[in-house]
């Protein structure tokens, strides 16, 4: 089984990229699906756990409770984390099993971390902030300095959170095996690109 985990700067497409890549190759791609997927283990809204990643405001051991869900045989040693390492340990562990299933694409959550020492393209897309600012604008039909807001707060979460977890640096090129600026390319051409270096893994 091999892997391709995907870290990406906001707004750089990354995302898209991932979808497209499981379209071609003909294997799951997993992003926001992993909230769900973390809801249904957990016993929690979707809602609650995606506001748990964003934020990490609140008691994930409170959030069983409040849900009343048998949590003890599933996470029994989460408890006494704190909000973000009770979320990251979950969502590894999700990853994990994810993994055991056969070959998949994974984006951002540390990913490539998760799955060291398996069979894993690991790859950063970036673009330049201008690049990304109207980009991002565009796809979501806000205007730019709310586009710039956004890339420069969720930047920020990314960076704290994979620099926390792992003992890399979010985005450093010594950290991936490939680092591509999605501002060069056509989407197209980035995706047969990693798809061939994908295939010769």
């Amino acid at each position: 089984m091999k892997y391709i985990t995907i870290g990406r700067q906001y707004g750089s497409g990354g995302r898209l990229i991932g979808k497209e890549l499981a379209e071609s190759l003909g294997i799951p791609c997993y992003d926001s699906e992993l909230i769900q997927l973390a809801s249904v283990k957990s016993g929690i809204s979707a809602e609650y756990v995606e506001a748990l990643d964003e934020k990490g405001t609140a008691s994930f051991f409170h959030a069983l409770m409040l849900n009343a869900s048998p949590m003890g045989a599933i996470m029994p040693n989460y408890f006494n984390m704190t909000t973000n390492d009770q979320l990251f340990f979950l969502q590894s562990d999700i990853i994990k099993e994810l993994a055991k299933k056969g070959s998949a694409i994974f984006v951002g959550r540390c990913a490539d971390y998760i799955l060291e020492g398996s069979k894993a393209l690991n790859i950063f897309i970036h673009a330049p902030k201008d690049y990304r600012i109207k980009a991002l604008a565009a796809r979501n039909g806000i205007d730019e300095s709310d586009a710039a807001a956004r890339i420069q707060k969720i930047d920020k979460k990314r960076k704290a959170y994979y620099n926390h977890y792992t003992s890399k640096e979010w985005g450093d090129v010594g950290s991936y095996h490939l680092a591509i600026d999605s501002s060069k390319f056509e989407q197209a051409i980035i995706v047969d690109f990693i798809i061939k270096a994908f295939n010769n893994l």
